[in-house]
């Protein structure tokens, strides 16, 4: 705190609240014993947050090292992507990711905090190197994928995987909620709404984002209309015209409604927020080194 400048009587006020500090939990049976707190903050508490971030934040900044970062622009440079505890440590060459997860490792230590090797993945881009990054003398996993803040990232990049995914993660919270499907006592109208908050909610989480090709556009709306079926217990007839599959495809509102998010989204990008913030430049960011031969992947924009 006395290096981000906080004055020294507030950060007196924050040690004596949590000198000496206890607590005790409440459950259906009563209140258990009182216990001593020596780590970590008080949960629920309105500085708990703050402090936590805080800390997570001075320790980043004495990680990064503009030499071990990927070039961002022409003068700047990305180091890492964080999240609270959530870090994404980026550098554009094998050398460089050892000796600043060794730094990481050491200095999150100090402050009491430790990284996870069952929850920390690596994934390598165009590099032929295979050497193992060790965390405190265990190796980490090395994947073609991972899941970061509910999204899934690839190496060949896309929407795909991510999509596919949310439909798995969609398709267990739908078979959760057979009872309910399945109530005579439930309206059609209820259950839609259930539908939206529950299902839909879940499928399109993060959409604004996705980089879709005409083959991912098929997929949310070929599943909902899947599950609705069942929802509202409709069954199609097992011959179709063409004029009652162009009525069906009309109804497709997934596909429209991530269009429809995008553009809300690359409008807030490029009138609400500053140039120099981490999205408007994502957009026009290209890497650096040479591309392979073939014809080149669209970007997001």
């Amino acid at each position: 705190m006395r290096c981000y400048g906080i004055p020294p009587k507030m950060v007196r006020m924050v040690q004596v609240m949590y000198k000496n500090c206890s607590s005790a939990v409440v459950n259906g049976d009563g209140r258990t014993d009182w216990f001593q707190v020596k780590l970590d903050v008080k949960q629920g508490y309105n500085m708990s947050g703050f402090l936590f971030l805080l800390v997570v934040d001075w320790v980043m900044r004495t990680v990064e090292h503009a030499v071990t970062s990927i070039r961002w622009k022409i003068t700047t440079t990305l180091e890492d992507l964080d999240f609270a505890e959530d870090l994404a440590l980026i550098s554009s060459t094998f050398t460089h990711i050892q000796p600043k997860i060794d730094r990481l490792n050491r200095k999150g230590k100090g402050t009491g905090l430790k990284i996870s090797t069952k929850k920390t993945k690596r994934m390598r881009i165009n590099t032929k190197n295979n050497y193992a990054v060790v965390v405190g003398g265990q190796e980490i996993e090395d994947v073609d994928s991972f899941d970061y803040l509910g999204a899934r990232v690839t190496k060949h990049g896309g929407a795909e995987d991510n999509i596919q995914s949310h439909l798995g993660k969609v398709t267990a919270a739908f078979n959760k909620l057979a009872k309910i499907w399945r109530s005579g006592q439930l309206s059609k109208d209820t259950k839609i709404r259930i539908v939206k908050s529950s299902i839909i909610a879940v499928l399109i989480y993060g959409c604004e984002t996705w980089r879709m090709t005409n083959r991912d556009e098929v997929k949310p709306d070929t599943f909902l209309h899947k599950h609705l079926q069942r929802v509202l217990k409709i069954y199609w007839p097992t011959r179709v015209t063409n004029k009652e599959v162009r009525q069906r495809a009309r109804t497709c509102t997934i596909c429209e409604q991530i269009r429809r998010w995008r553009w809300r989204w690359i409008g807030h990008v490029l009138h609400n927020m500053d140039h120099l913030q981490n999205p408007c430049i994502a957009l026009a960011w290209a890497s650096e080194g040479k591309r392979s031969s073939g014809q080149p992947r669209e970007t997001w924009r």
